[in-house]
């Protein structure tokens, strides 16, 4: 339960060179836990649309390629194929640096003060 927590939600759009999109009423928040040798970060990243949460069986997930040389591939972790399409899926411990996942760290710890 997150409602009490303040946490930082960042658009990844830039960190893959790709145009920014308005956000709308069908756009979304992803939640993820992020981990360095500083402990966990609580971090949201902004989804343009999520159509649907899927299970994955970690026996269904398939190496990435060497020759995947795209300037995103240093943070997809393995491929999966599901319903005729491929899915690359993210390992969120690699989207950061150390120092970026400790600034969250220090961003989520602070609340905000509630005055009377």
């Amino acid at each position: 339960n997150l409602k009490e927590f303040t946490i930082p939600v960042i658009d990844l759009k830039p960190r893959f060179n790709m145009p920014q999109r308005e956000l709308k009423t069908d756009s979304g928040v992803i939640v993820l836990y992020i981990t360095n040798d500083n402990g966990t970060s609580v971090i949201g990243i902004i989804a343009d649309v999520i159509r649907e949460v899927l299970e994955i069986n970690p026996d269904e997930l398939g190496e990435v390629p060497s020759e995947e040389k795209k300037p995103y591939s240093y943070c997809i972790s393995h491929l999966w194929q599901i319903k005729n399409r491929e899915v690359k899926i993210i390992d969120p411990d690699r989207l950061f640096t150390d120092d970026e996942i400790d600034h969250f760290k220090l961003i989520s710890e602070v609340q905000p003060v509630i005055e009377n």
